[in-house]
């Protein structure tokens, strides 16, 4: 009788917990391949058809935290009425989860910081459709000539609410109620915009 085919999702699953743990445990020092696999009690050769080395392990762990942010995104833009709202869920939604990973764990916020800077390739990716949303939701009130400035405008005045640096800097300041008075006043001044636009 043939033994049964591992479930793959969750074996990489298992796998991506243990190195959270270890992040967690440890911090971003001691996260490898080869730690990884003694720790889950898998040859290395087994862990590295999930992972093929350390970058494929620290984009993983990655993805786990900006799959949620950017699910919760969607789901909260595309539910929202018009444009001033969408950009307020744009901000409130991440200020929620960020803050909220941030209190629950601020060191192992921070471990990820730390992983973030020395390997920036998927955070990259993650700002990039961030910035993707944040433009679909400016184009349906701005042309393409005024819509730079409006992005910039936005991105400038409530980067404190959504940038985890910022965050984990700033938390007690990071507040939705802050978040708020920020978005209407710079939401104002873009409508004001609209109004003297040709």
């Amino acid at each position: 009788m043939p033994r049964p085919r591992a479930d793959s999702r969750k074996i990489r699953q298992t796998l991506l917990e243990a190195a959270e743990k270890r992040l967690a445990k440890y911090g971003s020092s001691r996260i490898s391949v080869t730690e990884l696999a003694a720790e889950c009690g898998m040859s290395q050769s087994n862990v590295y058809r999930f992972f093929p080395n350390k970058a494929a392990l620290i984009a993983a762990l990655a993805d786990r935290w900006f799959v949620d942010i950017e699910a919760e995104l969607r789901k909260a833009i595309d539910s929202a009425d018009n444009w001033q709202t969408k950009l307020q869920q744009f901000v409130l939604v991440q200020l929620a989860l960020k803050s909220s990973r941030f209190d629950q764990d601020p060191q192992l916020f921070r471990t990820y910081l730390a992983l973030a800077e020395k390997h920036p390739e998927p955070v990259l990716l993650h700002v990039a459709r961030l910035e993707n949303m944040l433009t679909a939701i400016l184009s349906a009130a701005f042309d393409r000539e005024s819509l730079d400035a409006a992005r910039t405008i936005f991105e400038d005045a409530t980067q404190m609410f959504r940038d985890p640096f910022a965050i984990a800097r700033l938390r007690p300041r990071c507040t939705p109620e802050r978040a708020r008075q920020v978005i209407s006043m710079v939401t104002t001044e873009l409508e004001r915009r609209l109004e003297w636009a040709p």
